[in-house]
């Protein structure tokens, strides 16, 4: 068989473990000639997306021993597995690193999962200062989020749900959110 190129090592890897064969593309990257950062990010991403973020964390410190600083991409994958593990203190630390030492500037999307990971934790307020002082315009979406992680916090909800109406009237997302909320009561 001919030698395969980075591309098509790395799109095998992206194969197998999106087809749930996660111990195949382990072997693969493995045996890869070289395990550069988009292969990396590939099985980092792999593991966060079927619900292993406690691996998907461990071989993103592999990765940077092995020399490989994390690109956006990388981030991308790591702040949902935190939000996911409920790794708050690591999510943070991620989101901060970003900036202070990877000199990339956090995107919406990524602020939106450190919004999910506080909501997760139950941190509402901090999960609602941070939508609102975040460097992007805040979407109905960013409040929806918010709202969904609302539940047993009514004032609150009610408060998140008035934002993302007011954003987006016409989506019925924000109502059946407020109404399972008050629902509770």
């Amino acid at each position: 068989m001919p030698d395969r190129d980075p591309i098509s090592w790395t799109t095998l890897l992206l194969l197998f473990a999106q087809t749930g064969h996660l111990e195949l593309a382990h072997s693969l990257f493995k045996q890869m000639p070289a395990q550069d950062l988009i292969a990396w990010t590939a099985l980092i991403t792999s593991h966060a997306r079927i619900g292993r973020p406690g691996s998907a964390l461990a071989l993103s410190w592999a990765m940077q021993i092995h020399g490989h600083a994390p690109d956006d991409a990388t981030f991308t994958s790591l702040l949902p597995a935190c939000s996911h593990a409920g790794d708050l203190r690591t999510g943070i630390c991620w989101l901060r690193s970003m900036d202070a030492d990877w000199g990339l500037t956090p995107s919406k999307e990524q602020y939106g999962c450190v919004v999910d990971l506080l909501g997760r934790s139950g941190h509402l307020a901090a999960a609602e200062e941070l939508v609102a002082t975040m460097p992007y315009t805040p979407e109905a979406l960013d409040w929806i989020c918010l709202l969904s992680r609302s539940d047993s916090a009514v004032g609150f909800g009610r408060g998140a749900a008035k934002q993302a109406m007011d954003l987006s009237p016409e989506s019925p997302a924000s109502y059946i959110l407020l109404s399972n909320i008050t629902t509770k009561i």
